[in-house]
């Protein structure tokens, strides 16, 4: 129900944008025949504007995936994946690793992305996959938000790798290693 009311709010944001700019078109008439065809202009502008927004409203969405794992301090965390931003964050005297990853843009690139998210005893493994080949230089191409949040124990290693996005690393002891293809690292409150 709460789609279809955007839907229809976005439609009609959209034609009313429309309508406002259609006014600002301009045809020099010679004869009816060119005024019938610039209304008829005018109206293919206004029907195919609200198409597209009412296509790209239709067609975006989001998920979420949350876990959390029974862990002690001294454990090891590692995070891998093909595009988004890693933050992860120490906090003093949690015994667990809670995961929280947003991840948005059109359903079908949601479809396509998969996050894992296993324990081996003291070591837990996020893993983040698309299904298929990123063409982002294409027409049409991805346009996918992913954010893994996640939090640990204070004192616990940290590997980090993400292939388009920022790795955030704050109040963590412990061994440290973090690589991304396309952001920023940014440390703070951090040591081992």
């Amino acid at each position: 129900m709460q789609s279809s009311v955007v839907f229809i709010s976005a439609c009609n944001k959209a034609l009313l944008r429309a309508s406002n700019h259609v006014g600002s078109i301009s045809f020099v008439h010679n004869n009816k025949y060119e005024v019938a065809m610039s209304r008829i202009l005018k109206s293919v502008i206004v029907v195919l504007s609200i198409l597209v927004v009412c296509v790209t409203a239709v067609q975006s969405g989001e998920r979420t995936f949350d876990k959390t794992f029974s862990v002690g301090a001294g454990g090891s965390l590692r995070v891998e994946t093909d595009c988004g931003s890693i933050e992860i964050v120490g906090v003093e005297g949690l015994n667990d690793v809670s995961v929280h990853a947003f991840v948005k843009g059109r359903q079908r690139d949601i479809d396509e992305f998969t996050i894992t998210a296993s324990q081996n005893g003291q070591h837990i493994e996020i893993v983040g996959r698309s299904l298929r080949t990123r063409r982002w230089w294409m027409f049409g191409g991805d346009d996918l938000n992913v954010t893994f949040s996640v939090k640990v124990p204070k004192n616990f290693s940290i590997t980090t790798n993400t292939a388009g996005g920022d790795i955030v690393l704050r109040n963590v002891k412990g061994s440290m290693s973090g690589e991304t293809s396309g952001g920023d690292l940014r440390l703070s409150s951090v040591s081992g």
